[in-house]
């Protein structure tokens, strides 16, 4: 950031529960959020995207346990709330609210 430019950019990132985390995503994404969460040029959000994770057959009780499981392991691998906002896309109800304004004010022909 330059002397006149102290606005801190937005980071918002998020990860399906989807089974156990494995290398893929360490390399792929999160050494990535644990390294950019302690720049002080950004402002980090991360999310369990358990609502995207709905899009197939799935069991309740099961998909409970990888959504705790999933947040569990994003503190173990270094995210830190204290650096950095944590939460669980379902905890978000303008989430599904800005959606469903989207898919209203937008025609299939736009997309």
């Amino acid at each position: 950031m330059t002397a006149g430019n102290n606005k801190r950019k937005t980071l918002i990132s998020g990860i399906q529960p989807s089974g156990q985390i494995h290398l893929g995503n360490w390399v792929g994404a999160l050494k990535n959020w644990v390294r950019l969460q302690d720049d002080p040029n950004f402002e980090c959000s991360f999310f369990v995207a358990d609502y995207h994770s709905l899009s197939g057959d799935y069991d309740p009780q099961g998909k409970r346990c990888q959504i705790i499981e999933t947040m569990t392991e994003l503190l173990a691998v270094g995210l830190d709330p204290g650096k950095c906002t944590l939460f669980c896309q379902s905890d978000v109800p303008e989430h599904t609210e800005l959606c469903w304004i989207f898919n209203t004010l937008t025609p299939l022909s736009f997309l």
